[in-house]
């Protein structure tokens, strides 16, 4: 299943136009993401180390959860 984004300026206003994750990364076009952070009393951040078979930054250590926002918009 395709995934959809909405495409943003700058600022985070939406243009008025949505587009594919593919053509999103491909030409650097702004969307939103979200990322949680784990921090404990001591302040202490939890990571992860990101599997090796990740196309991005493989083995590297990572926030534990985040992801894209994907596009709610129903255009007919």
């Amino acid at each position: 299943m395709e995934e959809y984004f909405d495409v943003l300026d700058e600022k985070g206003n939406y243009l008025g136009r949505k587009e594919t994750r593919e053509v999103c990364h491909k030409n650097g076009l702004w969307h939103r993401a979200v990322a949680l952070f784990i921090i404990n009393s001591k302040g202490e951040v939890l990571l992860q180390k990101r599997s090796n078979l990740k196309k991005m930054w493989p083995g590297l250590l990572d926030i534990t959860a985040g992801g894209h926002v994907l596009s709610r918009r129903i255009w007919f």
